[in-house]
């Protein structure tokens, strides 16, 4: 059975959270790690930018990813991270956004929340991720719960998410409205992680739980100095 590592929940501001991203997704490349899921959230409220999307003023607070897709306003939400190997020889982004999405789903079913693929064509309506269509984004009940965007590197896929915990927004979904309480976030870490176990044993995967190499937090740090933290405002 193959392994992968599971780095435990951390907090951080959004300008370490994304260089401990890229700084896992750099490690694995040059082969030092393990395919890798972690989870997160941001110590304040901050707007994650795609990387090819332009800045806007109202951006207050913002950092830029290193995935693609919409702005991402994170205020006490569930993020998440996979970095792994892209599956099948030739880069087929499909495959690498349904067996990463499956995962989400297993989580959500584990919460007893019924989920699915928007398989909906790709519409942009908005610089706001939340009311863009994707085919891959998460719904339920017909409406987005769940946006994913990604990159791929020399093979290697990192894949960054929100799970919308509380949004009043009539056109999106929230576990909140869904669960029709307020959801422990201990509560939904263990049943987050609980269903990634379970999807990955289906793949013959363990699951472990580890930590950031010296290598990797070095790394970040290099990173958060150098490129992130001086950008952390304005991109």
């Amino acid at each position: 059975m193959n392994k992968w590592r599971f780095i435990n929940f951390m907090t951080a501001d959004g300008a370490m959270q994304m260089a401990i991203d890229e700084a896992i997704m750099i490690a694995r490349i040059e082969g030092r790690v393990p395919d890798t899921v972690r989870f997160y959230a941001f110590q304040t409220p901050i707007t994650t930018i795609g990387c090819h999307q332009n800045y806007e003023k109202k951006f207050a607070a913002c950092v830029r990813r290193l995935t693609g897709g919409s702005a991402v306003f994170h205020n006490n939400d569930f993020t998440y991270m996979v970095v792994m190997a892209q599956k099948g020889e030739l880069f087929d982004i499909d495959r690498n956004y349904y067996y990463i999405g499956d995962m989400l789903l297993a989580g959500l079913k584990e919460l007893g929340v019924t989920a699915q693929y928007s398989n909906k064509d790709y519409q942009k309506k908005a610089n706001d991720c939340y009311l863009n269509e994707n085919p891959y984004d998460i719904e339920v009940d017909g409406k987005k719960i769940s946006g994913n965007a990604q990159t791929n590197k020399h093979g290697v896929v990192l894949q960054q998410g929100t799970l919308i915990i509380d949004n009043e927004n009539p056109h999106i979904n929230a576990l909140n409205k869904v669960l029709k309480q307020k959801i422990n976030m201990s509560l939904l870490l263990e049943k987050m992680h609980t269903g990634f176990v379970k999807e990955l044993k289906k793949k013959n995967i363990r699951l472990e739980s580890g930590q950031l190499t010296k290598y990797e937090k070095d790394l970040a740090k290099k990173l958060y100095e150098q490129k992130y933290k001086k950008n952390s405002t304005r991109t």
